[in-house]
């Protein structure tokens, strides 16, 4: 039998499941009997304290084994009450929560421990003999780093590798953690949810979707400098849309998008004021990142990446954008400055006839 005060701190783990099975616990049960109303209340505190402050860790722990049981099955109930909503920016905001909530739970875990979630995750680590630090292969570190190789301090080439495995401290290799419960979490959210379990936490659906409203409501979408973003091309409006409605972007497309309006004549604290809106904005991280690109503090300002670039990533909305596919269309920035003569012209009142 598992361990349950393991699983009850790291419900995400496949023992959680099996244990649950185990228990013969039915999910009517866990939603319309009486025993298990401490896990549903449970439950909907964990969604609403996810979506209304995805940052900051929350610890659910009880010494007696009902109480772990509880904390456990709050999981699952959470799951349910952010699928119901269906919408994304709550789904992204609670991803970013639980992995929060992961890494700090794990920081004064043991390593044994730490390499069991790791290797729940499909994530090959050694602990290293000779330093004690947390050796993953490359490959994983490639796969779980793409977010973030923005920072130098990221970049394999800074790392110390040996024999094709990564030695990371505990406080590198938890982020690494993070990252890959966060991306099971978005990938397996929405599930399908029923009437039934909709009706039952209506109260809660209701004002997750009115927290992130409000969140999305604080950031106006057309409050870009003196740019007009009715001329955006449809990739930069694609990745200001992710933004805006709180996921998270991946770092290629930030990457574009900060060039981008830097090209156009932003500087790095207008910026900045975009990324504000991600469930997992970190201040201080954001601003090397956006001076870093902007050259404000690397003395190197990156040009937007080309339309070919930004195809080789899959970051091309073109569709069935009639300027997109003109042959001489090949960058974001000519489109832009295209589009936004257009639109003027379009304003410009009729001459008057005498």
């Amino acid at each position: 039998m598992p361990d349950l005060k393991m699983i009850a701190r790291y419900p995400f783990l496949r023992a959680a499941a099996d244990y649950i099975r185990n228990e013969q616990i039915e999910l009517e049960q866990l939603l319309t009997d009486a025993l298990y109303l401490p896990a549903r209340e449970l439950g909907c505190k964990r969604a609403l304290s996810a979506v209304s402050a995805p940052t900051k860790p929350f610890e659910l722990s009880y010494n007696d084994e009902i109480g772990l049981l509880y904390t456990l099955l709050s999981y699952p109930v959470a799951r349910m009450i952010i699928s119901a909503t269906r919408d994304r920016a709550a789904i992204a905001r609670y991803a970013v929560a639980e992995s929060k909530n992961l890494s700090a739970l794990a920081s004064g875990e043991k390593p044994e421990n730490i390499v069991e979630i790791a290797n729940d995750f499909g994530i090959e680590v050694q602990i290293s003999e000779k330093t004690g630090r947390y050796a993953i292969h490359f490959t994983g570190y490639l796969t779980f780093t793409s977010q973030f190789r923005g920072s130098p301090e990221w970049k394999l080439a800074y790392q110390d590798l040996e024999n094709g495995w990564v030695h990371l401290s505990k406080e590198k290799f938890l982020r690494i953690l993070e990252e890959a419960l966060k991306r099971k979490i978005e990938r397996e959210l929405p599930l399908p949810v029923d009437a039934s379990i909709r009706s039952r936490f209506q109260n809660e659906i209701s004002q997750i979707r009115e927290i992130v409203e409000k969140h999305k409501r604080a950031f106006p979408s057309r409050e870009i400098g003196a740019l007009d973003e009715n001329a955006f091309p449809p990739c930069m409006k694609k990745i200001l849309e992710v933004i805006r409605a709180g996921e998270n972007a991946p770092h290629m497309a930030r990457f574009a998008i900060v060039a981008f309006l830097k090209g156009l004549g932003l500087d790095a604290e207008q910026i900045l004021k975009l990324f504000s809106t991600s469930p997992d904005f970190d201040p201080a991280k954001s601003r090397y990142q956006v001076e870093h690109i902007t050259g404000k503090s690397s003395h190197t300002e990156y040009k937007s990446p080309g339309c070919a670039t930004m195809k080789s990533y899959g970051l091309c909305m073109a569709g069935d954008d009639a300027l997109c596919g003109k042959e001489w269309m090949k960058h974001p920035w000519v489109y832009y400055r295209y589009r936004k003569k257009e639109l003027k012209k379009q304003k410009l009142p009729s001459p008057t006839t005498a």
